[in-house]
Protein backbone atom coordinates (compact mmCIF):
# COMPACT_ATOMS: atom_id res chain seq x y z
CA UNK A 1 0.00 0.00 0.00
CA UNK A 2 1.41 3.65 -1.16
CA UNK A 3 1.05 5.80 2.17
CA UNK A 4 1.94 9.12 0.09
CA UNK A 5 -1.12 8.56 -2.10
CA UNK A 6 -3.21 7.33 0.49
CA UNK A 7 -2.20 11.12 1.77
CA UNK A 8 -2.80 13.06 -1.36
CA UNK A 9 -5.89 11.19 -2.11
CA UNK A 10 -7.98 12.12 1.14
CA UNK A 11 -6.11 15.65 1.34
CA UNK A 12 -3.87 14.15 4.57
CA UNK A 13 -0.72 15.96 5.94
CA UNK A 14 2.60 14.18 4.94
CA UNK A 15 3.05 13.33 8.33
CA UNK A 16 0.42 11.34 8.72
CA UNK A 17 1.97 8.73 6.88
CA UNK A 18 4.58 8.21 9.20
CA UNK A 19 2.09 8.36 12.38
CA UNK A 20 0.37 5.43 9.98
CA UNK A 21 3.71 3.38 9.66
CA UNK A 22 4.52 3.70 13.11
CA UNK A 23 1.38 3.15 14.75
CA UNK A 24 -1.61 2.49 12.22
CA UNK A 25 -0.17 -0.49 10.26
CA UNK A 26 1.06 -2.25 13.38
CA UNK A 27 -2.43 -2.18 14.68
CA UNK A 28 -3.89 -3.52 11.26
CA UNK A 29 -1.50 -6.41 11.23
CA UNK A 30 -2.11 -7.50 14.86
CA UNK A 31 -6.22 -7.35 13.69
CA UNK A 32 -5.23 -9.63 10.56
CA UNK A 33 -4.32 -11.92 12.78
CA UNK A 34 -7.78 -11.15 14.77
CA UNK A 35 -10.09 -11.52 11.49
CA UNK A 36 -7.89 -15.01 10.72
CA UNK A 37 -8.53 -16.51 13.91
CA UNK A 38 -12.19 -16.14 13.53
CA UNK A 39 -12.34 -18.54 10.88
CA UNK A 40 -15.23 -17.87 8.46
CA UNK A 41 -17.38 -15.37 10.66
CA UNK A 42 -16.93 -11.73 10.32
CA UNK A 43 -14.95 -9.95 12.90
CA UNK A 44 -16.61 -6.74 13.63
CA UNK A 45 -14.19 -4.12 15.27
CA UNK A 46 -15.87 -1.31 17.25
CA UNK A 47 -13.53 2.16 16.67
CA UNK A 48 -14.59 4.79 19.34
CA UNK A 49 -13.54 8.48 19.13
CA UNK A 50 -14.39 11.84 19.80
CA UNK A 51 -15.39 14.43 16.74
CA UNK A 52 -12.13 15.37 15.01
CA UNK A 53 -9.94 11.99 16.23
CA UNK A 54 -9.68 10.54 12.83
CA UNK A 55 -12.24 7.82 13.13
CA UNK A 56 -13.39 7.99 9.23
CA UNK A 57 -9.95 8.41 8.10
CA UNK A 58 -7.87 5.16 10.07
CA UNK A 59 -11.29 3.27 9.30
CA UNK A 60 -10.58 3.91 5.48
CA UNK A 61 -6.97 3.30 5.79
CA UNK A 62 -7.33 -0.14 7.52
CA UNK A 63 -9.88 -1.07 4.75
CA UNK A 64 -7.35 -0.09 2.03
CA UNK A 65 -4.53 -1.80 3.91
CA UNK A 66 -6.24 -5.09 4.51
CA UNK A 67 -7.86 -5.17 1.12
CA UNK A 68 -4.43 -4.64 -0.77
CA UNK A 69 -1.92 -6.68 1.63
CA UNK A 70 -4.33 -9.44 2.61
CA UNK A 71 -6.95 -9.42 -0.10
CA UNK A 72 -9.94 -8.98 3.02
CA UNK A 73 -12.97 -7.72 2.06
CA UNK A 74 -13.66 -4.66 4.90
CA UNK A 75 -17.21 -2.86 5.06
CA UNK A 76 -17.12 0.86 7.29
CA UNK A 77 -20.68 1.49 8.58
CA UNK A 78 -20.43 4.63 10.93
CA UNK A 79 -23.37 5.16 13.82
CA UNK A 80 -23.96 8.27 11.96
CA UNK A 81 -26.11 6.22 8.97
CA UNK A 82 -28.19 4.80 11.28
CA UNK A 83 -29.88 7.91 12.77
CA UNK A 84 -33.33 8.21 12.98
CA UNK A 85 -34.80 10.24 10.14
CA UNK A 86 -35.46 13.47 10.75
CA UNK A 87 -39.06 13.11 11.23
CA UNK A 88 -38.77 10.26 13.38
CA UNK A 89 -36.68 12.78 15.50
CA UNK A 90 -38.94 15.36 15.63
CA UNK A 91 -41.95 13.19 17.05
CA UNK A 92 -39.01 12.45 19.52
CA UNK A 93 -38.45 15.53 20.41
CA UNK A 94 -42.44 16.02 20.46
CA UNK A 95 -42.72 13.17 22.70
CA UNK A 96 -39.71 12.93 25.06
CA UNK A 97 -37.72 16.19 25.10
CA UNK A 98 -36.94 19.02 22.58
CA UNK A 99 -33.29 18.26 22.89
CA UNK A 100 -33.83 15.02 21.26
CA UNK A 101 -34.94 16.46 18.08
CA UNK A 102 -31.08 16.92 17.17
CA UNK A 103 -29.41 14.38 16.56
CA UNK A 104 -25.92 13.41 18.17
CA UNK A 105 -26.60 11.45 21.15
CA UNK A 106 -27.68 7.97 22.03
CA UNK A 107 -31.57 7.55 21.59
CA UNK A 108 -31.23 9.53 18.37
CA UNK A 109 -29.81 6.28 16.50
CA UNK A 110 -32.68 3.56 14.82
CA UNK A 111 -30.80 0.72 17.04
CA UNK A 112 -33.20 -2.17 15.29
CA UNK A 113 -31.64 -1.28 11.81
CA UNK A 114 -28.40 -1.28 13.09
CA UNK A 115 -28.68 -4.48 14.35
CA UNK A 116 -30.19 -6.06 11.63
CA UNK A 117 -27.66 -4.82 9.23
CA UNK A 118 -24.31 -5.87 11.39
CA UNK A 119 -26.39 -9.38 11.44
CA UNK A 120 -27.27 -9.59 7.24
CA UNK A 121 -23.69 -8.23 6.86
CA UNK A 122 -22.29 -11.21 9.16
CA UNK A 123 -24.35 -13.88 7.01
CA UNK A 124 -23.67 -12.67 3.75
CA UNK A 125 -22.65 -16.00 1.65
CA UNK A 126 -20.58 -15.58 -1.65
CA UNK A 127 -22.43 -13.68 -4.51
CA UNK A 128 -24.70 -12.12 -1.98
CA UNK A 129 -25.27 -8.80 -1.59
CA UNK A 130 -27.15 -6.05 0.28
CA UNK A 131 -27.80 -2.11 0.92
CA UNK A 132 -26.64 -0.57 3.67
CA UNK A 133 -27.74 2.94 5.22
CA UNK A 134 -26.09 6.07 4.73
CA UNK A 135 -26.96 9.40 6.30
CA UNK A 136 -27.03 12.62 4.57
CA UNK A 137 -25.25 15.64 7.04
CA UNK A 138 -26.26 18.33 4.61
CA UNK A 139 -29.67 17.24 4.71
CA UNK A 140 -30.03 15.91 8.08
CA UNK A 141 -31.81 13.11 7.22
CA UNK A 142 -31.28 9.69 5.84
CA UNK A 143 -30.36 9.06 2.02
CA UNK A 144 -33.51 7.37 0.39
CA UNK A 145 -32.67 3.65 0.02
CA UNK A 146 -32.50 3.90 -3.38
CA UNK A 147 -29.29 5.63 -2.98
CA UNK A 148 -27.58 3.54 0.12
CA UNK A 149 -24.24 1.71 -0.53
CA UNK A 150 -24.12 -2.31 -2.16
CA UNK A 151 -21.77 -4.61 0.09
CA UNK A 152 -21.45 -7.94 -1.47
CA UNK A 153 -20.04 -10.86 0.36
CA UNK A 154 -18.42 -12.88 2.34
CA UNK A 155 -17.37 -9.64 4.57
CA UNK A 156 -14.08 -10.37 6.22
CA UNK A 157 -14.48 -6.87 8.62
CA UNK A 158 -16.84 -4.77 9.65
CA UNK A 159 -15.86 -1.25 11.12
CA UNK A 160 -18.46 -0.13 13.18
CA UNK A 161 -17.33 3.25 13.69
CA UNK A 162 -18.96 6.46 16.20
CA UNK A 163 -18.19 8.86 18.67
CA UNK A 164 -20.35 6.23 21.79
CA UNK A 165 -19.37 3.23 20.05
CA UNK A 166 -18.97 1.04 23.11
CA UNK A 167 -20.55 3.64 25.31
CA UNK A 168 -22.41 2.35 28.67
CA UNK A 169 -24.57 3.88 31.02
CA UNK A 170 -24.01 5.57 34.34
CA UNK A 171 -25.62 5.41 37.63
CA UNK A 172 -28.33 7.28 38.28
CA UNK A 173 -27.03 9.71 40.78
CA UNK A 174 -24.15 10.64 38.72
CA UNK A 175 -27.44 12.39 36.75
CA UNK A 176 -28.70 14.25 39.70
CA UNK A 177 -26.82 17.74 39.07
CA UNK A 178 -26.82 19.17 35.71
CA UNK A 179 -22.66 19.38 34.53
CA UNK A 180 -23.03 22.20 31.79
CA UNK A 181 -24.81 25.07 31.18
CA UNK A 182 -26.63 23.50 28.06
CA UNK A 183 -28.17 20.82 31.00
CA UNK A 184 -28.64 23.69 33.21
CA UNK A 185 -31.23 25.91 30.83
CA UNK A 186 -32.54 22.73 28.65
CA UNK A 187 -32.61 19.78 31.01
CA UNK A 188 -33.23 21.20 34.73
CA UNK A 189 -35.45 18.30 35.56
CA UNK A 190 -32.77 15.90 33.90
CA UNK A 191 -35.53 14.40 31.92
CA UNK A 192 -33.09 14.14 28.35
CA UNK A 193 -29.88 12.69 30.29
CA UNK A 194 -32.00 10.41 32.06
CA UNK A 195 -33.34 9.29 28.41
CA UNK A 196 -30.07 9.05 26.92
CA UNK A 197 -28.47 6.97 29.65
CA UNK A 198 -31.41 4.56 29.95
CA UNK A 199 -30.79 3.86 26.39
CA UNK A 200 -27.71 3.46 26.60
CA UNK A 201 -28.16 0.49 28.93
CA UNK A 202 -30.35 -1.20 26.99
CA UNK A 203 -30.98 -0.46 23.39
CA UNK A 204 -27.43 0.47 22.92
CA UNK A 205 -26.06 -2.61 24.93
CA UNK A 206 -27.57 -4.88 22.95
CA UNK A 207 -26.19 -3.17 20.05
CA UNK A 208 -22.86 -3.34 20.92
CA UNK A 209 -22.51 -6.91 22.40
CA UNK A 210 -21.71 -7.49 18.28
CA UNK A 211 -19.04 -6.27 19.12
CA UNK A 212 -15.73 -8.70 18.93
CA UNK A 213 -12.76 -5.99 19.69
CA UNK A 214 -12.74 -1.71 20.15
CA UNK A 215 -9.98 0.87 19.16
CA UNK A 216 -10.48 3.55 21.44
CA UNK A 217 -8.77 6.90 20.06
CA UNK A 218 -8.06 8.90 23.09
CA UNK A 219 -7.83 12.85 22.65
CA UNK A 220 -5.27 15.22 24.83
CA UNK A 221 -8.33 17.26 26.04
CA UNK A 222 -11.42 19.09 24.66
CA UNK A 223 -9.06 22.11 23.38
CA UNK A 224 -7.59 19.21 20.79
CA UNK A 225 -11.20 18.17 20.01
CA UNK A 226 -12.33 21.68 18.95
CA UNK A 227 -9.40 22.70 16.47
CA UNK A 228 -9.34 18.83 15.07
CA UNK A 229 -13.28 19.42 14.19
CA UNK A 230 -13.05 22.98 12.78
CA UNK A 231 -10.12 21.75 10.79
CA UNK A 232 -12.41 19.19 9.80
CA UNK A 233 -15.27 21.47 8.37
CA UNK A 234 -12.68 23.35 6.96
Amino acid sequence: MNLENFCRQNGLPAAYAESARQYFLPFADWLEGRVAGHGDCTYVLGLNGAQGTGKSTLAMLISEYLAAEHGRNVVILSIDDIYLTRDERQSLGERIHPLLSTRGVPGTHDIDLGVSVIERLKSLQSGESISIPRFDKSRDDRFPQSEWSTVRGPVDLLIFEGWCVASRGVSDAELGEPINALESAADSDGRWRNYVNHKLRTDYAKLFERLDGLLFLKTPGFDAMLRWRLEQEH
